[in-house]
């Protein structure tokens, strides 16, 4: 009997916090165990990816067919890319800030996992692994639903990588097949704390609509808002500094965060990428975090 998207969600976030409780070099592990797998399979994911390409036919556009197409070169690159990722510093507990606030009481601020996350992306086979690496090294859960038109290349990347992770593999990472449960799911606001739509604007708009959970809108992709291990970072060509926004500072609905250093510029760049003003998006509203000069 399939498990209901409550049960995935809840064990998604059990398994989150056996993830956090382990050492660095087991989580390390785990993901060289992902990278090996990916190369060992090759031959079988290029196969099933094959399969999708053929089925898909001239049912999807050329350059919707061009992002499920796997290239021989891919999975080396992608194996490679996780390995990278191993080989980051430590992404949880790391003290971001210390201040001593009276003699012997000294305050920490510290990076922390999110928790869970539903991330919804296009017929892109590529992204599960990186999105999987991610996930594991930062220590969240996580629910994937992608594209119905990689369902072949999707099946084989998730059963390779969570038997490479291990008997935790299967309750930390979820595939969801069915597009009937993405509507449970995002009503699960207890369970699941980040949702990520990634794909077209009538995707977007419906999930911010329907929505029970925190979203970061997929429009921010278009100004690189990209997932940095415990914290997202918005990176718009043009700015002077790096807005750094913590997990409790997420990218709201119907909202832009910057620094009143960037709101010249990202009001002119955002919406200048994006060709149009994002969806639901009337004014630019101006938080202030904490900026670091761009590397």
């Amino acid at each position: 009997m399939a498990e209901s998207a409550r049960e995935s969600a809840q064990k998604a976030r059990n398994a989150s916090r056996k993830l956090q409780a382990l050492a660095t070099e087991e989580r390390v592990a785990m993901l060289n165990r992902v990278a090996d797998a990916l190369l060992a399979k090759e031959s079988e994911i290029m196969a099933e990816n094959s399969m999708d390409v053929e089925e898909a036919g001239d049912k999807i556009s050329q350059s919707l067919l061009q992002r499920l197409v796997l290239k021989p070169q891919k999975i080396q690159q992608l194996a490679d890319g996780i390995r990278a990722i191993a080989a980051e510093e430590e992404p949880i507990r790391r003290v971001m800030s210390r201040m001593e606030v009276a003699e012997g009481l000294t305050l920490e601020k510290q990076t922390a996992p999110i928790g869970v996350l539903l991330i919804i992306f296009e017929a892109r086979p590529d992204a599960l692994p990186q999105i999987a690496a991610l996930a594991l090294r930062s220590g969240n859960g996580l629910l994937l639903k992608g594209g119905k038109e990689a369902a072949h290349s999707n099946a084989v990347l998730y059963k390779t990588i969570v038997d490479a992770i291990g008997p935790l593999g299967r309750d930390l990472i979820h595939l969801i097949t069915s597009r009937d449960e993405i509507a449970d799911l995002l009503k699960l606001d207890d369970v699941i704390d980040l949702v990520i739509p990634r794909g077209g604007n009538a995707l977007v708009s419906h999930i911010q609509v329907s929505h029970g959970c925190e979203v970061t809108p997929q429009w921010c992709c278009c100004c690189n808002c990209q997932y940095d291990n415990v914290t997202f970072c918005l990176r718009v060509r043009g700015l002077p500094c790096q807005a750094v926004l913590q997990p409790s500072e997420v990218v709201l609905p119907r909202t832009l965060l910057c620094c009143h250093t960037c709101a010249k510029v990202l009001s002119r760049s955002c919406h200048a990428a994006c060709c149009a003003r994002p969806p639901g998006v009337q004014q630019l509203h101006v938080y202030k975090l904490s900026c670091r000069s761009s590397s």
